[in-house]
């Protein structure tokens, strides 16, 4: 699954075009990121990026809102992490 995450990323990086923001693709961003496949803050930052792209998608998806709670509170952000939480 990490290699398949890798090659999408690199051909993304070639076309300038992330892919579908989904939220299991987005899961799996944060997911490396929070297991420590790769503790870079820019996995966490994609993985930021891919929620608010999915959420803008639809903004109904719980899991979108849940995966989003979980990275602001990473981040420290608390106040987003429960109105995403909550949503």
């Amino acid at each position: 699954m990490l290699k398949l995450a890798v090659v999408r990323e690199r051909r993304s990086n070639l076309t300038g075009i992330r892919g579908p923001a989904t939220p299991i693709w987005v899961w799996q961003f944060y997911v490396q990121w929070a297991v420590g496949a790769d503790r870079a803050p820019a996995r966490l930052e994609l993985a930021l990026a891919s929620a608010r792209r999915a959420l803008a998608l639809d903004e109904s998806d719980s899991r979108c809102h849940r995966i989003l709670s979980y990275i602001y509170a990473h981040l420290r952000q608390f106040d987003r992490a429960e109105f995403h939480f909550r949503a």
